[in-house]
């Protein structure tokens, strides 16, 4: 749903209301984290996207946007021991047969903040069908991340490196979005 503000703030501005239904599964491959290596596996889901459109020009579908998508992103993890056969948590370092298969998961904040461009077939004024896009940028809010092993039951220190480790990780994500889709006007 997409409505410009007319002569509230003036023509050049609107506003949209996106929902993506769809999410996608992207092999990030192999990733350096705090010293360690890791499979990892990006997974999006569903979203809500609430955008704020500034049009420079009326008689064009180019535009400027920003505003909050909420979607589900999390990467999965698959640890991998360096080349002597190590895994370095919480600045120690433990043998692949100490830990035993390192696992883990990043959960990001739901609501992404978002800032891109676009443009529509058709000025937004004009009634009838036309092809939009955007491509933009977003920037999340802090991972949540748990690192597990099959070891770490059988060894309480472990398990605390394991917990300090992922409070070590607790970063920042941002990525590229790129939208495509159809819309029509009354």
């Amino acid at each position: 749903y997409g409505q410009r503000f007319g002569s509230l703030l003036g023509k050049h501005w609107g506003t949209r209301l996106l929902v993506n239904t769809g999410g996608i599964r992207h092999d990030s491959g192999h990733e350096d984290q705090n010293g360690n290596h890791y499979d990892a596996r990006l997974k999006t889901g569903a979203g809500i996207s609430s955008l704020f459109d500034y049009y420079p020009s009326l008689d064009s579908g180019w535009h400027i946007s920003g505003g909050v998508i909420l979607s589900r992103i999390k990467t999965d993890l698959s640890g991998r021991p360096d080349a002597q056969g190590n895994y370095s948590l919480n600045d120690h370092n433990y043998s692949a047969a100490q830990v035993g298969t390192l696992t883990g998961q990043m959960k990001y904040d739901p609501a992404l903040i978002y800032l891109g461009g676009g443009w529509e077939s058709r000025p937004s004024d004009a009634k009838g069908w036309r092809f939009v896009s955007d491509v933009g940028v977003f920037v999340t809010g802090r991972a949540e991340t748990t690192l597990s092993s099959t070891n770490a039951g059988q060894k309480e220190a472990l398990q605390a490196e394991l917990d300090a480790e992922s409070g070590q990780l607790n970063k920042r994500g941002g990525g590229v979005m790129v939208q495509i889709g159809a819309a029509y006007a009354f």
